[in-house]
């Protein structure tokens, strides 16, 4: 390949950066990952009742 001046080659640096550190972040949020599904879980509960309230007594005008 070609050699490119240094302003040229700043977008392959961050790519390559954020393509080298892409794994480890999954690695690390993949522990936490178990903690938003939890809190998700426990607020379709909440929302579907709240959701049917609010369809159940609006719409009959």
């Amino acid at each position: 390949m070609t050699p490119r001046p240094a302003t040229a080659a700043v977008p392959p640096d961050w790519r390559i950066e954020a393509a080298r550190l892409l794994p480890s972040i999954l690695l690390a949020s993949m522990g936490t990952a178990f903690e938003p599904l939890l809190a998700a879980a426990g607020a379709v509960p909440i929302l579907v009742f709240g959701y049917c309230v609010v369809v159940g007594r609006f719409p009959k005008r």
